[in-house]
């Protein structure tokens, strides 16, 4: 079975071939996360427009440190594409942000060294039916390559209580792929942008996306320690402890 090189960090995918939908947000604000837990992460900006080096260009050097990888630039003359992507010291968790119109093999290649595969999709009927092809697509790939990371689905920018809301969940619902966050759409996530934060490090309104944000991460280190039970577990012929345990959770806003 394929799956991620168990050497590396565990790589977190966020995919979607249709462009905004969020990924670089889900991206920064996953990155932030971990950071405020203690964890070294780099972000992968596979994004030709650059959007996650120019967030990191607008972080105060006051805020826990990300990491920015550019995997989408040419390496410079001299210089090798692995020297160019190589990982920076303890990198406890990737984060790949892709691009839009990204091609079927490129992403099987991705999911093939990652550890969980996430897809953000919108609650409008163009993107609801961009999302059902590519997740059609991204399921055969899984199911052909015989890869072990799983795939959920993220509703981002929602309004509960709207038509077009509960015809998402029921769209989500026949896809048969996991919904395992649901996140708000909330101006606050444009102020963190501009800024170079997450939204749960501007607190005030920002903290009712918190119980979100805590789901998600909790069910990404909870696919991660079941990887490396898995792993271990093949190692040995045996069960054993799980050496890499979860990040601390917290309903909570980072402080």
């Amino acid at each position: 079975m394929a799956h991620a090189n168990d050497n590396y960090p565990p790589r977190v995918l966020i995919v979607n071939p249709k462009g905004g939908c969020g990924k670089t947000t889900l991206a920064t604000n996953l990155a932030t996360i971990y950071a405020h837990r203690g964890l070294v992460a780099t972000l992968f900006d596979h994004d030709p427009q650059g959007s996650s080096r120019e967030w990191l260009a607008r972080r105060s050097s006051r805020l826990p440190p990300v990491n920015v990888v550019e995997a989408h630039q040419q390496p410079r003359e001299g210089m090798t594409r692995s020297f160019q992507l190589r990982l920076p010291i303890d990198t406890e968790r990737i984060i790949e942000d892709t691009p839009a119109g990204l091609e079927p093999t490129r992403i099987g290649d991705l999911m093939r060294r990652s550890s969980v595969v996430l897809v953000p999709v919108l609650p409008s009927s163009i993107d609801m039916r961009a999302a059902a092809v590519f997740l059609t697509a991204l399921v055969k790939i899984h199911e052909q390559r015989q890869l072990r990371a799983p795939i959920a689905v993220i509703a981002n920018r929602v309004r509960k209580n709207t038509l077009m809301f509960k015809k998402l969940m029921k769209f989500l619902d026949d896809a048969h792929v996991p919904l395992v966050a649901t996140f708000h759409d909330m101006q606050v996530y444009v102020h963190a942008t501009d800024m170079g934060q997450g939204v749960l490090e501007l607190g005030g309104r920002a903290a009712r996306e918190a119980g979100q944000w805590s789901i998600l991460v909790r069910w990404i280190e909870q696919q991660i320690a079941a990887q490396g039970e898995d792993t271990d577990t093949h190692r040995t012929g045996e069960e054993v402890q799980v050496r890499d345990q979860p990040a601390p959770l917290s309903n909570t806003s980072p402080p």
